[in-house]
């Protein structure tokens, strides 16, 4: 069964869809010190998903694409801003057919979002910076829970108490 990608609106000249030029994506993805970004085969795919305790985000991409090219490097600034807890996995659907006919993916740029494994919400086509963060920070939470203390650590630090007050000392 052959996989049939529909090409959204100015995704082979080279355009975004506002009329502005765009530019491909680089190799390797994204500068250091940039948001996780990682290129999947088959191989790497199905553990990358379940990457857990993080947002694992799914672009389904073509180098072609007007809009992939736009939304690729706009999700990677908005991953920034969640101090790691967003990582990025990118599957060119020219190099990787088995992934995107697997996924169903039938028009790019298809954004796949999954927690622990699991697909937790989905988008298609590009979208403005606010309403990408607005999708990340629903699946993200807030704060990372701070590591429980130890009986032996929680010893180790002096306790502070109130003085106590003997009977008669009391201030009048």
């Amino acid at each position: 069964m052959a996989v049939a990608l529909l090409a959204l609106p100015a995704c082979d000249d080279g355009e975004s869809l506002t009329g502005k030029k765009t530019t491909p994506i680089a190799e390797p993805i994204g500068p250091k010190g940039s948001a996780e970004v990682r290129e999947l085969d088959a191989a790497a795919f199905d553990q990358f998903t379940k990457t857990p305790g993080k947002l694992v985000v799914i672009d389904y991409y073509a180098d072609w694409c007007g809009p992939c090219r736009e939304l690729g490097p706009l999700m990677e600034e908005v991953a920034k801003e969640f101090s790691g807890r967003v990582v990025i996995g990118k599957v060119n659907v020219d190099k990787a057919k088995d992934l995107a006919q697997r996924a169903g993916v039938h028009g790019i740029p298809d954004v796949r979002l999954y927690r622990d494994g699991q697909q937790v919400d989905l988008f298609i086509g590009s979208m403005p910076a606010a309403e990408v963060r607005g999708k990340f920070a629903a699946y993200v939470p807030e704060k990372v829970a701070e590591p429980p203390v130890s009986a032996a650590a929680a010893e180790a630090q002096p306790a502070q108490q109130a003085p106590a007050v003997q009977p008669g000392m009391e201030k009048r």
